[in-house]
C-alpha cells in the first residue's frame, strides 16, 4: 500500500537526518533540521507531511525527530479508511 511505503520513506529520511554530521552539532537549530527534511522530501517525493509537521526533541542530548499524521483513503460511497502514523527516528 503506497501510504505504508511513504511512511517508511519518512522514517528513513528521519533516520538519515539525525545521523548527518552537520545535524549532530549541539548548536543545531530547528530551521536547519527542517531544511534537511525538505531536501529529503523533494528527493523522495514525500507529500504526507512537511517539515513544519516535524516534532524536534533534543532535550536528552540525542536528537529525535518524529511526526504524527493521518491518511484518509476513500473506499466507496461514504466509507473511508483512516490510518494513523507516528514515524520517529527513535524507532530505528
Amino acid at each position: 500500500i503506497p501510504v505504508y511505503i511513504e511512511n517508511s520513506t519518512i522514517q528513513h529520511a528521519m533516520n538519515e537526518i539525525v545521523q548527518e554530521p552537520e545535524i549532530q552539532s549541539p548548536d543545531i537549530d530547528a530551521a536547519t533540521i527542517r531544511n534537511a527534511f525538505d531536501k529529503h522530501a523533494v528527493i523522495d517525493n514525500i507529500t504526507a507531511i512537511s517539515s513544519n509537521d516535524l516534532i524536534i526533541d533534543n532535550r536528552t542530548g540525542t536528537l529525535i525527530l518524529s511526526a504524527v499524521y493521518k491518511v484518509k483513503i476513500p473506499l466507496f460511497a461514504n466509507v473511508s479508511l483512516l490510518l494513523d502514523f507516528n514515524p520517529s527516528s527513535a524507532h530505528h
